[in-house]
Order: structure tokens, then C-alpha cells, then sequence
């Protein structure tokens, strides 16, 4: 009677397959890095804009926003630039065999894009940093390089400690933050020295 039972059930189609339905998932390849040429924008040196600085840079694969605030926090190239005033990264370290270093922990971490808003995650050290520098140029400067492309209209600045930046004209921890083109210098970009 078993083997019966079993042969009627084989017949009936209440055997299960276990094994795949199809082909398996293609899954996307990490894009070989690419020289790419992106915008950046810097606090000036003695005045209250911000400068464009455009530059060509390695990109790894990563988000195009991610790239930009990347080579954003490597600071300016032009001369009437000056960095964010944001801690350095940790040292780069040269990791054995590998062709590159790898850049130490960042004092920002970029989010995801939702309904058009980028979150970033500054560390306490950069909430500190841009406290003491008391600009919203710096932070414009995040917000006008992270807001150039398509699916980024606003930013949102986060803290990774739930903190909030005393800088005067934010209260508290702002809702996101639209990029600001009235801080733009309009005066003609020099072109920095080549990468």
C-alpha cells in the first residue's frame, strides 16, 4: 500500500522541488573604478560664499553623492578655498598588497536617499568642529555638493549621538536643508591644479 501511496502522490504533483525554479539571481558587478569629474563646493577663504571648485577623481563604485562628499572632506585645491571645518579622518593606512590605502574612520556617514532627502551622520568630533566654527558656510558646503544630483533635493544632517548644532540661524536639529545657490560666488572658478 506505501508504494501505491507514494506513486499517487508523484502523480498528483504534491512532490515538491527543491531544487532552484530557474536561473540563478544576476547579481549587479562592482563598477571597476573611473576617472569622473565632479563638482565641489568649499567655504572661501575671507569671504562669506561659497567657491566651486570642479575636479576629476577616482570613483569606486560608490553613490555619486557619496563620491562628491568624499573628495569634499579631501579638502579644496584652489588657493581662495579652505576645508570644512570638520576633524581629518584617521590616517590612511596601507593595507598589504593592496594597490591603494584605505582612509580611516570619517567624521560623516552618508545615508540613504528617501523621497528625495540624503541623510548624513556627522560624528560628535564634527558636531564640535562645526560648533566652533559657528558658518553655515560648512554646512551649505555639504548640502550644495550632495544636492547636485537628480534624486537629492534636500539634505537632512544627523548626528550619530543624537545631538543637535548650537549654530546660529539652526535651531536645533533643522529638518532637511535645501541646497543654497545664492551662496555660490558668481565670479568665474580658476581651475585647480589636475588631480
Amino acid at each position: 500500500m506505501a508504494p501505491a501511496l507514494l506513486a499517487l502522490l508523484l502523480a498528483c504533483g504534491c512532490a515538491r522541488n527543491v531544487g532552484p525554479a530557474g536561473p540563478p539571481p544576476a547579481i549587479s558587478p562592482v563598477p571597476r573604478p573611473a576617472l569622473e569629474t565632479v563638482v565641489l563646493y568649499f567655504p572661501h577663504q575671507s569671504r562669506p560664499v561659497l567657491v566651486r571648485e570642479v575636479r576629476q577623481a577616482v570613483r569606486r563604485g560608490e553613490f555619486p553623492e557619496e563620491f562628491a562628499l568624499r573628495e569634499l572632506l579631501k579638502g579644496p585645491r584652489r588657493p581662495d578655498a579652505r576645508p570644512l571645518a570638520l576633524p581629518d579622518p584617521a590616517p590612511a593606512e596601507a593595507t598589504g598588497g593592496a594597490p591603494e590605502p584605505v582612509a580611516g574612520p570619517s567624521p560623516l556617514l552618508v545615508g540613504k536617499v528617501i523621497d528625495g532627502t540624503l541623510s548624513l551622520y556627522l560624528s560628535p568630533e564634527a558636531r564640535e568642529a562645526l560648533a566652533r566654527s559657528g558658518s553655515l558656510l560648512d554646512i551649505y558646503a555639504l548640502v550644495n555638493t550632495a544636492a547636485q544630483f537628480n534624486r537629492v533635493e534636500r539634505v537632512a544632517i544627523r548626528f550619530m549621538d543624537g545631538g543637535t548644532l548650537p549654530v546660529e540661524g539652526l535651531a536645533g536639529t533643522p529638518g532637511p536643508l535645501y541646497p543654497r545657490r545664492d551662496l555660490v560666488d558668481s565670479a568665474p572658478a580658476e581651475e585647480p591644479p589636475g588631480p
